[in-house]
């Protein structure tokens, strides 16, 4: 049977639309990306989004358990949806449209967040991801932080060996409160595949400013990428993020 231009695989809870007709492919030992689009200080997406330059994503991602407000507009329509992209071989995952919770007790979060996340991470799986990261940022001004302590700025949280890695002098050896999505696909990816010795699952943390644009933050996801995942940013489209949120806000 011959592909349409567009070919959609439906899980149990999210649609895919795949959108480069030579996806999906299986890579076996593949590295996966996540971010989160909205996040304070918006170093993930201008970072994410610096990594990703031009590109075109291989799949859009829908979900019935995404918040998608009723109203849009045209031209540029805003996209209901993930995305995801292939980044000379690595997978990037856009998060965007979260439901975010109501409070620290609304355990109705978890009726959008599963769902969405497991059927994801199986996907991603199936793709052959056997290395997932998600990269998030953390307040200063509600946390233990120091955010003067820039030796502490990047704390490294493996899923798979439950070691926590940096941050831990500022931390105190306490605990970290984080909140969904950042932990819930690690953790899922973690368990998934808890018999792959091989598999790895980490969560990046990088704390944060809570007003404008972080540049401290955004130079440690850049830093990052490069020093650890081996991708290259395009700092001219990061310049062009930067305008247009400034632009926005």
């Amino acid at each position: 049977m011959s592909r349409t231009h567009f070919d959609t695989t439906t899980y149990e809870e999210i649609d895919v639309l795949w959108t480069d007709r030579r996806w999906p492919v299986v890579r076996e030992g593949c590295t996966a990306v996540a971010f989160m689009q909205h996040e304070p200080s918006f170093a993930t997406f201008i970072s994410g989004m610096g990594i990703i330059g031009d590109r075109e994503p291989i799949a859009r991602i829908y979900s019935r358990h995404l918040c998608v407000e009723p109203f849009n507009h045209i031209p540029e329509v805003l996209e209901p949806c993930w995305m995801l992209y292939d980044v000379d071989g690595t997978l990037l995952l856009r998060l965007t449209n979260w439901v975010p919770p109501v409070s620290p007790e609304d355990t109705t979060n978890w009726l959008f967040s599963y769902p969405s996340i497991r059927d994801m991470t199986c996907l991603l799986i199936d793709l052959g991801v056997d290395k997932f990261f998600t990269l998030t940022t953390l307040l200063t001004e509600e946390t233990p932080l120091d955010p003067m302590d820039d030796e502490g700025a990047v704390m490294l949280y493996d899923f798979k060996s439950e070691v926590m890695m940096g941050g831990k002098s500022i931390l105190g050896g306490g605990e970290l409160a984080l909140t969904t999505p950042c932990w819930l696909f690690n953790y899922m990816f973690a368990n998934i595949l808890a018999h792959d010795h091989l598999s790895e699952s980490f969560l990046c943390i990088v704390k944060t400013d809570t007003t404008g644009l972080d540049e401290s933050a955004v130079q440690h996801f850049v830093d990052y990428y490069e020093t650890v995942l081996n991708l290259k940013c395009d700092a001219k489209k990061m310049d062009e993020i930067r305008s247009i949120l400034i632009s926005i806000d």
